[in-house]
């Protein structure tokens, strides 16, 4: 008899293994994932019931150390592709670690794990990623590592089929303290826009000085479903056109980069900042602890005082760049965006 066929798809995607020993709750909300910053130190092998990233940044002054991501929806646990997971009907949310002392290599074996485990678990759009990774400006066979890493995230997203324009995620590169590529990423099934800003090159058009291919993200991705409308805004960072501007002045940079966000939020009609109080969590990242207090005071007016903040140490993408600000966005009140303690 002959043996039944197996095709690509299940070869490369096996069903997924669900982690023995998670016992049901009983009522929400459910954690979905949480993120540890700073040198943490639990062993980073263990297998975790629940999604759980350790990346090496090392959180600043008076700053919240980590992030929960929660739902009302109680969630599925599993792992597929050395990707541990949790998945509702409308989001999946899911980290992963790969050695990154070949960053091109490591970076396909990590896409092609998330793309795959996306696909294989139903997931039509890919709406939110963070990556983390030490030596992002170092040479690597003859190439800055981040641009290697760039290079291999287009090459992937372009073998699943994605059309680097209309579909690309949100997201946010950052150098890191450790030794592995973290990746954590929300996928959706649902409506997801994409939202660029008019100041700015889209990223996925700049020029060939920038490596040899363009960092693959949307400035913003709005993301609708039955149960949420949430915003995630991109790293963003002191960049008008597709070049850094003021690149030895943190006071300035802090201000093109609010205009950067206040643009982006006022061409797609959304509120501004300051007016996002508790629905809004953000992310600054700086290249040096130093300017935190002078960044604070930049931000004292834009920034409503119940907004969740977290502050990192973390180096950014050029060499250039001081600062660079994230947000998620909660346009429908559930609550569905990220604790910080």
């Amino acid at each position: 008899m002959m043996a039944p066929k197996v095709s690509v798809k299940e070869a490369l995607f096996p069903e997924p293994r669900q982690p023995k020993g998670v016992r049901p709750r009983t009522e929400g909300p459910f954690t979905l994932a949480e993120i540890h910053y700073g040198h943490s130190t639990r062993l980073r092998h263990e297998r975790e019931s629940k999604p759980r990233a350790y990346p090496a940044l090392i959180p600043l002054n008076d700053s919240p150390q980590s992030e929960r991501w929660t739902s009302l929806n109680k969630p599925t646990y599993g792992t597929l592709n050395g990707i541990d997971y949790a998945a509702t009907d409308e989001l999946l949310i899911g980290v992963g670690r790969w050695p990154s002392k070949a960053i091109r290599e490591a970076t396909t074996t990590a896409y092609h794990g998330l793309l795959g485990a996306t696909r294989r678990l139903g997931y039509e759009h890919l709406l939110r990623v963070w990556q983390f990774f030490p030596e992002i400006h170092r040479e690597e066979e003859d190439l800055e590592r981040y641009r290697s890493f760039c290079l291999a995230r287009h090459e992937a997203l372009e073998a699943f089929g994605f059309n680097m324009r209309h579909n690309l995620p949100a997201a946010s590169a950052l150098g890191s303290c450790g030794e592995d590529l973290w990746l954590i990423f929300i996928a959706g099934n649902g409506a997801m826009t994409p939202l660029e800003n008019p100041n700015q090159v889209s990223a996925y058009n700049y020029p060939e000085r920038y490596g040899p291919k363009s960092p693959s993200f949307s400035r913003a991705v709005r993301f609708k479903s039955p149960q949420h409308d949430v915003v995630f805004i991109s790293g963003t960072a002191s960049i008008l056109g597709h070049e850094t501007h003021a690149p030895n002045d943190i006071r300035r940079q802090c201000e093109i980069t609010i205009d950067n966000l206040s643009t982006l939020l006022k061409t797609h009609h959304l509120q501004p900042l300051w007016q996002w109080g508790e629905r809004a969590a953000f992310k600054i990242y700086l290249r040096q602890a130093k300017d935190q207090v002078l960044v604070k005071e930049c931000l004292k007016s834009w920034l409503h005082p119940t907004s969740r903040v977290i502050w990192l140490e973390a180096d950014i993408c050029r060499r250039d760049l001081l600062l660079e600000i994230e947000a998620t966005l909660d346009l429908s009140g559930s609550s569905w965006h990220p604790t910080y303690t």
